[in-house]
């Protein structure tokens, strides 16, 4: 196993010894960060989304998963 830099190995192995107490720092270090913005509550189906946005890249970048979703009738056909 080759773990870079060192102190991803100091780290790795002090989660192996002391698991509770990196569980303590690390909720620690969780109330330091900033707090993300509230997003409204609800869900919306990935097609909604999907149709709403205007991303060329991510249409690229999920060709492959769309295409199976619509060869194993997952989706709608797109028209």
């Amino acid at each position: 196993e080759c773990t870079y830099p060192v102190s991803a190995v100091v780290a790795a192995r002090f989660s192996g010894l002391f698991p509770s107490a990196t569980a303590t720092v690390l909720s620690l270090v969780d109330g330091l960060l900033p707090q993300s913005a509230r997003q409204p509550a609800g869900t919306s189906p990935g097609a909604a989304i999907d149709a709403e946005l205007d991303a060329p890249l991510l249409r690229a970048a999920t060709f492959l998963g769309r295409a199976a979703a619509e060869e194993y009738k997952q989706v709608p056909p797109s028209s």
